[in-house]
Formats: C-alpha cells, structure tokens, sequence
C-alpha cells in the first residue's frame, strides 16, 4: 500500500511473516507517506526486503506459481 499507519500493522506482520514488502508513493507526496511508524513496523521484521517506489521508482514483482522474483526498473 501507500505506507500509511495502519494500527494493526504490528499484528499482521507477527502472523504473516513476510519476506517482501512494497510500498507504492509518490516521491515527495503531501501525505508523507511512507510513514515513519510504517518504516519502522516493517525495519522490524526480519530478513523483510522492502522495495519503495518514491526511491526505487518501478518496482515490478512476478510469480512463476511457487516463488516470487521482484526487481526495480530506475
């Protein structure tokens, strides 16, 4: 998503255990997104890979069925 707080955010990442995050924001947004406590939640999870697009620009994720492959383009 955006990277905007989410209070449940804590939670969702100590049950789903991510290994990928992405955050989708415009460089320089008037929301401020991504949001400080978002960043941390994540900085938090170990071995999480985050791709943001306000640095990375594109971010492109694709699947072959079992595993997923992310790259930046920019």
């Amino acid at each position: 998503h955006h990277g905007s707080v989410d209070p449940g955010l804590d939670e969702q990442l100590r049950v789903l255990r991510p290994r990928v995050a992405v955050i989708s924001a415009g460089r320089s947004n008037d929301y401020g997104h991504p949001r400080p406590e978002t960043l941390a939640a994540l900085a938090a999870v170990p071995g999480l890979a985050l791709y943001r697009t306000d640095m990375q620009r594109r971010v492109v994720v694709e699947s072959d069925g079992r595993r997923i492959r992310v790259r930046t383009e920019g």
